[in-house]
């Protein structure tokens, strides 16, 4: 039954004779339970979330795409869409210094970068935002929360005495 990858339910006739009316199986006669529960919409779909450690505030000098630290989520979808989402706050060190987020899937950069600017130094600002990522295959995927500015110190908020980030992964 080299087609099955998930538990199996053999299909056999109420009248005991073999499914195909010889001794032999194969998997036309078998039903994927994990398959069937996807067909049928009953699946549980993959959740995660990651929250910042606490540690102590996370910064970046870098002018292209580099993770955020610990902004990092593995699993396993059924395929299909995913929602990537990220809460938190930030801030730059220079006035109209920018900030720039994306999200990484398996890591491919995914487009569009979201923006935050302050006109001025050191002014912590709300960074929130959702993405749909789609098309997924049904296999092990990590999202991830990437960053950079364009010059300058970009900084976020991952203090226990303040406030730190939050960042989820639900499937559709």
């Amino acid at each position: 039954m080299a087609g099955i990858t998930h538990s199996a339910v053999v299909v056999v006739p109420d009248d005991g004779t073999s499914p195909v009316g010889t001794d032999e199986w194969n998997d036309d006669h078998v039903i994927d339970l994990v398959q069937l529960a996807a067909d049928l919409g009953i699946y549980t779909p993959f959740t995660n979330n990651v929250v910042g450690s606490g540690a102590g505030n996370t910064t970046t000098t870098s002018t292209s795409l580099t993770d955020l630290t610990g902004a990092s989520i593995t699993g396993t979808t059924h395929g299909g869409d995913c929602i990537v989402g990220f809460m938190g706050s930030a801030f730059h060190g220079s006035a109209n210094g920018s900030l720039r987020f994306g999200v990484s899937v398996d890591a491919a950069d995914i487009n569009p970068y979201l923006i935050e600017q302050d006109s001025v130094a050191n002014i912590e600002q709300n960074v929130s935002f959702s993405m749909l990522i789609t098309g997924l295959s049904a296999a092990s995927h990590t999202f991830k929360i990437r960053w950079f500015v364009a010059s300058g110190t970009g900084t976020v908020r991952n203090s226990a005495a303040a406030n730190t980030w939050h960042m989820y992964v639900a499937e559709q």
